[in-house]
């Protein structure tokens, strides 16, 4: 599916480094599927700070594990443009389908006046240092605050860039005005993105791919939207999208990322212990809601 990047998920063995083997059973998996889009995003370290040292070496390791038919986006976000250079040198001698997110600072109120000319020192930098394409990751509050024609003006000019990947603030139907608004004053010049599993079809319907954890766990459900969609079968559609929101709500509720792990450990049927193990009263639910939701399409047509 080309409108659905899966993201990379990670494990981690007994004395809390990363689990590879996991990570090549869950590349795969989706290719298995069919799915050759993947994203690694700088958020998924389960909450513990890395070295610049240790993030070099597990994007390493992640380029090593990527299937030689896969596309990867790789989201960077380091300190200092001398880590950012070191970064992408390695990454001009790779030769696999690998393209750059750089993920921008956060912008606030009182650095507005700073942010745009260190939005284009990144730019400029990426432009001259990289021989990929790239793409720019940032929060629904930059478009708030930003000039946007300016900000087009300006993006324009960079030829490497690809595209933008919104990363909401707010709750994603209120960011979402703002977003297309800019995509379609871009003209279809970049491609967009956003993180955001439970609007998959509103991302459909407007021309955005989705960057999706969830695809890794029940892949049917955002096959069967998108064929729905392109049967023109809207109802039908939202229905699917508001079912699988309902099941992305559950597995919230009951442990989050650690009830997400542990349902796509046991889809993938290798073991999942992690130090902060679900309750008792979880796991039945969680059971029961993807035994229920595995089974949704079993004898209907």
């Amino acid at each position: 599916m080309n409108n659905i990047y899966s993201s990379v998920i990670n494990f981690f063995d007994e004395d809390n480094k990363f689990d590879y083997q996991k990570t090549k059973i869950l590349f795969e998996k989706n290719l298995e599927r069919g799915q050759t889009n993947f994203y690694v995003s700088d958020n998924n370290f389960d909450s513990f700070r890395l070295s610049f040292k240790d993030k070099k070496d597990y994007l390493k390791n992640i380029v090593r594990l990527m299937p030689s038919n896969a596309e990867l986006l790789v989201e960077l976000n380091y300190n200092f443009l001398n880590e950012y250079q070191e970064i992408i040198g390695a990454f001009n001698n790779c030769q696999k389908d690998i393209e750059l997110v750089i993920k921008i600072p956060v912008v606030k109120e009182n650095n507005i006046n700073y942010y745009f000319e260190d939005y284009l020192t990144y730019l400029n930098f990426l432009n001259d240092n990289s021989n990929k394409r790239f793409y720019l990751s940032f929060n629904t509050r930059f478009l708030n605050l930003m000039n946007n024609q300016k900000l087009i003006e300006k993006t324009l000019e960079i030829n490497r860039l690809k595209g933008f990947i919104i990363n909401p603030t707010y709750a994603y139907d209120l960011d979402f005005k703002e977003f297309t608004v800019l995509k379609e004053k871009f003209n279809d010049s970049f491609q967009f993105l956003a993180a955001a599993d439970d609007f998959y079809l509103l991302n459909l319907n407007s021309g955005i791919k989705t960057i999706s954890k969830y695809f890794n766990l029940l892949p049917d459900f955002f096959k069967k939207i998108n064929l729905e969609i392109k049967n023109n079968n809207l109802e039908k559609a939202k229905k699917y999208q508001l079912i699988l929101n309902d099941f992305i709500t559950k597995v919230k509720n009951n442990g989050g990322e650690i009830a997400f792990k542990y349902l796509l450990a046991k889809s993938f049927t290798f073991e999942f212990n992690p130090k902060k193990p679900l309750s008792k009263a979880q796991k039945p639910v969680l059971d029961s809601e993807f035994k229920k939701i595995n089974e949704y399409f079993v004898d209907k047509v």
